[in-house]
């Protein structure tokens, strides 16, 4: 019979050692890649799409080197009227190897798209989602969605989830094509994306920054017998180092642990109570006092630096 322990965590006041993480204070600068905000491949929503190096420094002292730089102004409202920043996104030295892929591509629809039931279908050479590992050439099984959280659908991203979790400090193309909207007509791309498949003229500053960006996501799709003419909108990104993402935590840990070497955590047994069921001996009810390792306790408090 097993023993279920229900721990309501007190959090103590222990302020760890700072972290080795990137300082911020003057991070927000220009991207080779961007003039503004906003990435006009995607006029429609701020920051789409996501991730995307051209959110990305480059020669930066970090393990990639590379830097997230996202301004605050690429960042929606939140609900309830709070403003987002990109303060800890742009701590890292690349974008989440396990995270979902963003875009917003007006009157979508998901016809011809792998769904769950269907992800082996993301690695035919017809799908109209593809992503690509741009070193190893290796294609990501995945399937893509509308969001459906909200009923108006101009505002439905278009999502792109990889089943597999993404290597670090790798680079990944992402190639959508083909995507079609209720009458089955395939999408238009956006003028500044058009410019760069077809090589021609566009009052975008970011487009001439990245032409010889495209023309190597171009020639690696190409390889991969994608045409490029098919494309309504192509882009890369960069994961994060493994040091990146578990560097924080693992200094936690060893903190945590630093303390209670010669004793374990004061706690307190409030209830215990018995036959609470068939498969469980007792529930066991009471408090903990762990280190704090967040400005503050409770929903909203982050990582102390």
């Amino acid at each position: 019979m097993m023993v279920a322990v229900l721990w309501t965590l007190l959090f103590a006041c222990t302020e760890p050692d700072d972290f080795d993480l990137l300082d911020t204070d003057d991070a927000i600068l220009p991207t080779q890649y961007l003039d503004g905000d906003c990435d006009p491949l995607v006029p429609t929503f701020c920051a789409f799409p996501f991730p995307s190096n051209a959110y990305l420094l480059d020669q930066q002292p970090t393990v990639t080197g590379n830097a997230v730089n996202l301004p605050e102004g690429a960042f929606p409202t939140a609900l309830g009227g709070q403003y987002l920043t990109g303060q800890y996104l742009n701590q890292s030295d690349g974008f989440s190897a396990s995270g979902p892929i963003l875009v917003h591509l007006p009157k979508a629809t998901t016809t011809g798209l792998a769904d769950p039931d269907h992800i082996e279908d993301s690695l035919l050479s017809t799908s109209p989602t593809v992503v690509l590992d741009a070193e190893t050439g290796e294609w990501i099984p995945h399937f893509a969605e509308l969001d459906m959280s909200t009923d108006v659908e101009d505002e439905r991203a278009f999502i792109i989830r990889p089943v597999v979790r993404l290597r670090d400090d790798a680079r990944y193309i992402v190639a959508i094509r083909n995507v079609v909207d209720e009458l089955g007509q395939p999408l238009e791309t956006s003028s500044a994306f058009a410019a760069l498949r077809d090589d021609t003229d566009n009052e975008e500053e970011s487009v001439g920054l990245r032409r010889d960006l495209y023309a190597d996501i171009f020639e690696i799709l190409e390889a991969e017998g994608i045409t490029i003419d098919e494309l309504q909108l192509a882009w890369d990104f960069n994961t994060a180092s493994r040091e990146n993402n578990a560097d924080a935590m693992l200094q936690i840990r060893d903190a945590a642990l630093a303390q209670y070497q010669a004793q374990s955590p004061k706690y307190a047994i409030d209830d215990v109570v018995e036959d609470y069921d068939e498969d469980i001996a007792y529930k066991i009810e009471g408090r903990i006092t762990v280190p704090l390792f967040l400005d503050e306790a409770g929903p909203g408090g982050v990582f102390v630096e």
